[in-house]
């Protein structure tokens, strides 16, 4: 998804101060989490609920980018 679109959209819920951008690419998952782990209890406390991956339905749906090969 290109920048721009990603502004666009954030820009509707008055969040396109939230984006940063870095030098390093994220472009892969691995490469986006790097040595980053999710502390399972403080996300549980934080949020209610146990941390899970959406599914490719539930991506779209939420953040409106198809999952493409799954």
């Amino acid at each position: 998804m290109a920048i721009e679109k990603v502004k666009a959209y954030f820009k509707k819920y008055n969040m396109e101060n939230r984006i940063q951008e870095f030098d390093v690419s994220s472009a892969t998952v691995e490469l986006a989490a790097g040595d980053t782990k999710i502390d399972n209890s403080k996300y549980k406390k934080q949020f209610g609920t146990k941390a899970k991956m959406l599914s490719p339905q539930e991506v779209e749906t939420k953040v409106g980018h198809v999952c493409k090969g799954w």
